[in-house]
Order: structure tokens, then C-alpha cells, then sequence
């Protein structure tokens, strides 16, 4: 009886290369796409950040200017809002004072009163603009900054109009 062995036989060096060569590639493409990945849940939650922090800004700014009775003071820096509380028109206990300014490098929007300070980072060439020279007629104020998103800068303008008397 004769027994047929079976020689087994390897993989020769050639066919091992080209397998190698094909998992190289697979893993090259896999690590790009995870890169890419990972780029672009970082530029999202960067916008998403930045759209939050607008949208709070906003809110924030135009509730303070819309309560606030008049300008009552203004440099390069900020503004300063005086809020009337029962609306009397004189300096008193209902009296409060919002000061709205930015920081020395124009990159913080501060926001600040009797027992609060806001901080609002993320903003740069912040600068204020009031419809009126004369601060007893001010009847609109805007704001102005630039944000940077995605290595681009944006412009963004909040404007109100004060409730207040004007004299």
C-alpha cells in the first residue's frame, strides 16, 4: 500500500509582501479617516461652543440694555448702564449700575454690577458704539467683536435700544 504524503506548503516571501503591502494600506486609510474624524468633532464642537456662547451674550447684552434707563458713561474700554429701578429718574437705593467693558486685550466681554461679575471669553476688537455723542440722548447702543471659527474671523453686532427717559 502506498501512502501519498501531501507536502504542505508556506506562503513564499512574495505573497507574504503583498499581504503585508495590503494591510499597510487598510490601516494608512483607517488612521486618515479616524484622523479626519476626530478633526471634525473638534471644528463642531468649537462652532457649537461659539454658538452658545453668542446666543448667551446676546441675550445677556440686549436684556441689560433694554432695562437700562440711559448711558452713564462711556470711554474706550466699556460703558456704564444705569438701570432705574422704580423708574424715578433719580440717583437712588433703586438705583443700579451695570458696567459693560472689555478686558485690557479687547478678548473678554465683562459684564458686571452690585454682587455679580460675567465673564465672556472667546471675542476679539470688542468695541461699543452708541447712536448719540450727547449720553443723556443715547436711544441705541451696539456692540461689536470678532470671533474666530475654524481660522476664520467672523463679525457679530449686538444692538438694543434703552427703555429709559432721555433727560
Amino acid at each position: 500500500m502506498n501512502v501519498k504524503r501531501k507536502q504542505n506548503r508556506g506562503f513564499t516571501m512574495a505573497e507574504m509582501l503583498v499581504a503585508l503591502m495590503v494591510a499597510s494600506i487598510i490601516l494608512a486609510a483607517a488612521a486618515t479617516m479616524a484622523g479626519a474624524l476626530s478633526a471634525g468633532k473638534t471644528a463642531n464642537d468649537q462652532v457649537s461652543r461659539n454658538g452658545a456662547y453668542l446666543l448667551q451674550l446676546q441675550t445677556r447684552l440686549t436684556d441689560l440694555i433694554m432695562r437700562a434707563n440711559r448711558v452713564a458713561g462711556i470711554d474706550s474700554q466699556g460703558l456704564t448702564l444705569w438701570l432705574d429701578k422704580n423708574n424715578n429718574g433719580l440717583p437712588d437705593i433703586a438705583t443700579e449700575y451695570v458696567y459693560v467693558r472689555t478686558s485690557a486685550t479687547r478678548d473678554w466681554v465683562i459684564i458686571s454690577g452690585t454682587g455679580f461679575q460675567e465673564n465672556y471669553k472667546q471675542s476679539s476688537n470688542v468695541q461699543f458704539y452708541l447712536d448719540n455723542a450727547d449720553k443723556a440722548l443715547v436711544k441705541h447702543i451696539t456692540v461689536q467683536f470678532n470671533m474666530v471659527e475654524n481660522g476664520v474671523t467672523q463679525t457679530y453686532t449686538i444692538s438694543g435700544t434703552l427703555r429709559g427717559k432721555t433727560n
